[in-house]
């Protein structure tokens, strides 16, 4: 039988409802991957609006390779050296060490409380003194050779501490170039990084050179198995605490390497136990978000208010429609943009000085926010700014510069929780460098087979190892009141507690120096007598006691 004409077109209808059906489908594909695109394009804005913490509560459903714990505090979260549930891979390390990085160098507020914790922790300098532990005049002339060895060393390495403003002429011809202070540089590291790396090299002639190893470099070796070699530091299976070697990628294919020992390796961590590979930086999480806040606050409060303060004033139209007025609005447009995030285009006017607003009649001109509650706002400020403040136990003026809501004399005395806190980083900075120094020290003298002193002595290298220690000292953070510190010495001296020298070493004076000046000015001046002599603290109150 002959199909008729319907009979004919049913398939027909039936091809096109199913190529409907298809476009459908296709467009409805299409607007789920636009869907998806918009997605992570506000994904990636979070990430650049330093939104650090979703990334690790993803991070916390992850498996424990392999291992099921029971609970996040399980025996495995930190096996290997790793950190879970902070990190446990060299790629998490990086998630948090770059938001760190772009903060510190972009963040005013990061960049001032930075700055200021830096001019506590290492002011203008550490101080190396070499020391005999005995009766320094049993051993003449060695405490003055070995301290020369010490101050090249410095000098050569660029260490950047106790600087009197003198130029050695010896060092002009230096091939050191102009560079950052290792001190701190190392502290800005350790804040930042949350680590430093530095290689020492002992050269054939007695030197040493020092190089500062960024902390991507330190990478697992090729071939190597990172339960042991994790993070590119090499340990036990099962004993992370101490490390064997470390492993420094020089050049750009992977294995372009290089293996150093504990002794050639000084690694300052901070952030993290002893049985964690790597440090973790100051500014994640949420000293991260705070300092950010702060600024985004800032600026909205400086753009808002600059563009309020344009406006000469308000002219509301008789007659006219809301849609009029705003076809004359865009007419005044400047420029189209482009919203990244978005991919949609709005228009922009810059605002200039005696700008007009032009709004129809009905409506009214109603101020923003910040005009009627700016001081709330930055209340909001000073807060956010005490919040990122207290990661280092800091004062609110250090984080802000507002010195109003703290007296500044009475803010650094001994007990203060941020003298304190300075304090254990010196401590930790100190001996990092104290140990560099002192290798340094041993392996001049080892090359040179021993230190000439005077009257002809030679003192062997065992000798000066069993006899002779280095003291490392640091700026103090306390505010010190120059009047009560000079009474205060002057007690102790007359008491016999504290020497002249230690006085003078206290105060950065060189105590051979100054013996030398008197004495010549004694010579010059023999009817003078003793040059600025004053009467000991507390004499006309019944104190005795003679000056040693």
């Amino acid at each position: 039988m002959t199909p008729t004409n319907g009979q004919a077109g049913a398939p027909v209808r039936d091809q096109l409802r199913e190529t409907r059906a298809r476009l459908r489908l296709l467009r409805d594909q299409a607007s789920l991957r636009e869907a998806e695109q918009l997605e992570r394009r506000a994904k990636l804005r979070e990430s650049y609006a330093f939104d650090w913490v979703s990334p690790y509560l993803e991070l916390i459903n992850r498996t424990n390779d392999g291992f099921v714990p029971l609970g996040i505090g399980g025996r495995y979260s930190r096996k290997h050296g790793k950190y879970f549930p902070l990190f446990r891979t060299e790629a998490e390390l990086r998630l948090l060490r770059e938001p760190a990085r772009i903060v510190t160098a972009t963040n005013p507020y990061a960049i001032g409380l930075l700055e200021g914790v830096c001019g506590y922790v290492v002011g203008t300098g550490y101080t190396y003194t070499v020391q005999i532990e005995g009766n320094e005049d049993d051993y003449p002339g060695l405490v003055k050779a070995l301290q020369k060895i010490v101050d090249e060393y410095l000098e050569r390495n660029g260490f950047g501490g106790n600087d009197d403003g003198t130029v050695r002429l010896s060092q002009v011809e230096a091939d050191r170039g102009e560079q950052p202070g290792l001190e701190e540089e190392a502290f800005r590291r350790v804040s930042v990084d949350g680590e430093f790396f530095n290689v020492t090299t002992h050269n054939d002639d007695g030197t040493t050179d020092e190089r500062v190893v960024e902390p991507d470099q330190v990478t697992i070796p090729p071939g190597k198995d990172d339960r042991e070699w994790g993070f590119g530091i090499h340990t036990e299976l099962w004993d992370a605490q101490k490390p064997l070697a470390y492993w420094v990628q020089w050049g750009e294919a992977p294995t372009d390497g290089e293996e150093y020992g504990p002794p050639r390796m000084t690694h300052i961590r901070a952030n993290s136990w002893r049985t964690v590979k790597r440090g973790l930086t100051d500014w994640c999480f949420d000293t991260l978000d705070t300092v950010q806040l702060a600024n985004l606050l800032r600026g909205n409060l400086g753009e808002t208010g600059a563009q309020q303060a344009s406006i000469v004033g308000v002219r509301q139209y008789v007659a006219g429609t809301r849609d009029q007025i705003s076809s004359f609005n865009d007419s005044l447009a400047d420029e189209i943009r482009l919203d990244a995030a978005t991919g949609q285009q709005y228009s922009s006017e810059r605002r200039r000085r005696g700008t007009w607003e032009d709004i129809p009649e009905g409506f009214g001109y109603v101020p923003g926010p910040i005009a009627q509650s700016t001081p709330i706002h930055l209340q909001v400020l000073q807060a956010l700014l005490r919040g990122a403040a207290v990661r280092w136990n800091a004062t609110e003026w250090l984080a802000s510069g507002d010195s109003s809501n703290n007296a500044y004399a009475s803010s650094l005395t001994a007990n203060n929780q941020f003298v304190v806190s300075v304090k254990r980083r010196q401590k930790l900075l100190r001996g990092a460098f104290g140990m560099m120094v002192a290798r340094a020290l041993m392996h001049a003298v080892k090359i040179a087979g021993g230190v000439k002193g005077t009257e002809g002595i030679t003192y062997s290298p065992e000798l000066i190892q069993a006899v002779v220690s280095l003291a490392v000292s640091c700026p103090s953070p306390e505010s010190v009141d120059p009047l009560a510190q000079a009474q205060r010495f002057d007690l102790e001296c007359t008491k016999g507690v504290r020497s002249i020298q230690t006085w003078q070493a206290d105060v950065g004076l060189d105590s051979d120096k100054e013996q030398a000046n008197r004495d010549k000015f004694k010579e010059l001046n023999p009817d003078f007598g003793t040059p600025l002599a004053v009467p000991p603290f507390g004499a006309d109150k019944g104190v005795t006691g003679a000056t040693p």
